[in-house]
């Protein structure tokens, strides 16, 4: 299920360590990677990027950027799988989901209302 971030970056990253990041870095043992990533301006020192990734291991973003040489400054996900996040919910709110969110994100998941997986994608 992919997750989608705003990332403010310190240093602008060249076209290496943009394919660099689109390829694959590796992480503890692991390959990380942009399944995309794209250049949002900014001004001065800071570039803004919209970056997309799978999983979202334990800092994994801010990980990635750094394997650059780049320092992320701030961090925004803005999209949680099919769900996106209005701007206006701030660090640490939540709010609950309504009937359609919750069946798009059953449905983006591949599981039934009973709770378990469906017996095609557990084969």
């Amino acid at each position: 299920m992919g997750r989608e971030y705003r990332c403010r970056i310190q240093g602008g990253p060249d076209r290496d360590a943009i394919r660099q990041l689109r390829e694959g870095i590796r992480l503890d043992g692991q390959v990380s990677r942009f399944e995309r990533i794209r250049h949002q301006g900014g001004r001065g020192a800071n570039r803004w990027y919209e970056v997309v990734v799978c999983e979202g291991r334990y800092r994994e973003i801010r990980r990635m950027w750094s394997a650059v040489g780049c320092r992320v400054n701030r961090l925004i996900r803005t999209r949680y799988g099919d769900l996106v996040l209005p701007r206006s919910l701030k660090a640490g709110q939540l709010r609950e989901l309504n009937r359609a969110e919750v069946k798009a994100l059953l449905r983006s998941v591949d599981v039934s209302h009973s709770g378990r997986r469906s017996s095609a994608s557990s084969a």
